[in-house]
């Protein structure tokens, strides 16, 4: 019967109108004319695919429907494409998708943005715009990994819609863990329900008020800026951690932070060895002071675990690029506070606040809203000492490995 309809309906006339009418596409490079062999191959209609420079050619009110991956931080010559006078290519490809949506009620695009359009202060302009003119609808958080092998970069699908939209008080915000696939360079297939599958009647779906985006002075779009109250049962790091930036003007040692050692810090000179000073600076006054539990982390590279505490009874010294900060709050132990930080869960909140396209930054401001478990501190005595005992288990294993590898047969 379904065959029988579509036979009715694609008629001479409706295929013309499809392939004449209805798909058009803008490039600039040669995958225009990939994007064209395709099309003619499988007869879906090349007429209206162009290879040409995209922002160099405006399209003003036509298009019910645009969908867009846009060139990532891409930078443009031309301040006077839209009124914005930017040269970030961010800001001017969504201005340029804003304008070709037509008057339709209906009318709405679906674009793969990075991450960094979600928060970046540089990009407030766009995010003002979507915002003051009711044009955003919802976003959809994708995971890390999403687009191996070509690029790294943390993703999220902006939904939005023209001029003459619904207006609306809020936007919805749902966020991607598994997509059907693994987050590997090979992309296999995961079998069974996916997050996509689930999205229309997850339970996962949030909102954001517009009223709260507005009140914010850089009118972020990260969701969890905006959650009200910590989940029962945890507090957000705001209310225990306090940033400390304190020189190294007594020239303590060196220290460098890596993720073969459980609690990070190592010294300089015992991970670098004979290179160490061609790593670090021959003076070290301008570096950071982690005092004892103090922790520090590496902005660019915490999405990867790249934190540390000290644990020894003396300060140390850390690159000046690192953020460091104390638990000021009693009713935690800042080796658990890092022990949190360091697991799966916490790793996973830390990804889901850093952005950037070649490398992904946490900013302190946004660790500091990452909830963590509120529990008592015996509780977290508990936890601690049974992380020491598997190191100091670990450590055995390695030294009879060791004993082992040297054994002469």
């Amino acid at each position: 019967k379904r065959d029988l309809l579509l036979q009715d309906y694609l008629t001479d006339v409706t295929l013309n109108d499809l392939k004449n009418n209805t798909v058009y596409g803008s490039e600039i490079s040669s995958t225009a004319k990939v994007a064209k062999m395709n099309m003619i191959l499988i007869g879906d209609g090349h007429s209206n695919i162009v290879k040409q420079d995209t922002l160099k050619n405006k399209v003003e009110n036509k298009y019910d429907i645009i969908l867009s991956n846009i060139p990532f931080n891409l930078s443009v010559d031309e301040t006077d494409l839209y009124y914005t006078n930017s040269k970030n290519g961010n800001i001017q490809c969504l201005e340029h998708i804003i304008h070709a949506l037509n008057d339709k009620p209906t009318a709405r695009a679906f674009i793969i943005v990075p991450e960094g359009i979600l928060d970046d202060p540089n990009l407030l302009s766009i995010r003002k715009r979507l915002i003051d003119n009711d044009l955003l609808k919802g976003i959809v958080s994708l995971p890390n990994g999403i687009f191996l092998p070509y690029t790294t970069a943390k993703t999220s699908i902006l939904c939005f819609q023209g001029y003459n939209g619904t207006k609306t008080d809020k936007i919805f915000y749902y966020k991607i863990k598994n997509d059907g696939y693994t987050l590997t360079q090979r992309r296999r297939k995961i079998y069974g329900i996916n997050d996509l599958d689930k999205y229309f009647d997850s339970d996962d779906l949030k909102y954001i008020d517009y009223n709260d985006i507005k009140s914010d002075n850089n009118y972020s779009f990260f969701y969890f800026k905006y959650e009200k109250e910590a989940p029962q049962g945890f507090i957000k790091l705001k209310e225990i951690i306090k940033e400390v930036k304190k020189k190294n003007i007594n020239n303590y040692e060196t220290v460098t932070i890596t993720n073969s050692e459980l609690y990070g810090i190592i010294g300089g000179e015992n991970f670098w060895g004979e290179n160490f000073s061609s790593v670090t600076s021959k003076n070290n006054m301008n570096y950071k002071v982690v005092a004892p539990n103090q922790i520090a982390y590496s902005p660019p590279r915490v999405n990867v675990g790249s934190l540390g505490i000290n644990l020894t009874e003396k300060p140390i010294a850390i690159s000046p690029l690192y953020v460091v900060f104390e638990v000021i709050n009693k009713n935690f132990l800042p080796e658990y506070v890092y022990l949190y930080l360091k697991s799966n869960k916490g790793l996973e909140y830390i990804r889901t606040r850093c952005y950037g396209t070649v490398r992904q930054t946490l900013r302190y401001d946004d660790l500091k809203e990452i909830y963590i478990p509120n529990i008592n501190i015996e509780k977290q005595k508990e936890i601690c000492n049974k992380a020491k005992q598997a190191k100091e288990k670990y450590k055995e294993y390695l030294r009879i490995k060791n004993e082992l590898d040297n054994l002469v047969l």
